[in-house]
């Protein structure tokens, strides 16, 4: 697992508090949805490109982004 900054150490942190992987994704998600709405009261700008732009492979990991 690589070195994550606070935003996400603190994300993880919740990781305990759902009961499968999937309801956690959908946490993550979520509030990374929410994240790039707050922060524009500060005049920045986050996106986020729909799941619709990669290619996911059986096991579900997004590998290549489809261009």
């Amino acid at each position: 697992m690589g070195r994550y900054g606070q935003i996400m150490q603190f994300l993880l942190a919740q990781r305990e508090h759902y009961g499968s992987e999937q309801e956690f994704r959908q946490f993550l998600l979520r509030e990374i949805r929410r994240f790039i709405k707050d922060v524009r009261e500060y005049d920045i700008v986050v996106s986020l490109l729909p799941e619709s732009l990669y290619a996911r492979p059986e096991g579900g990991v997004v590998t290549a982004k489809i261009v």
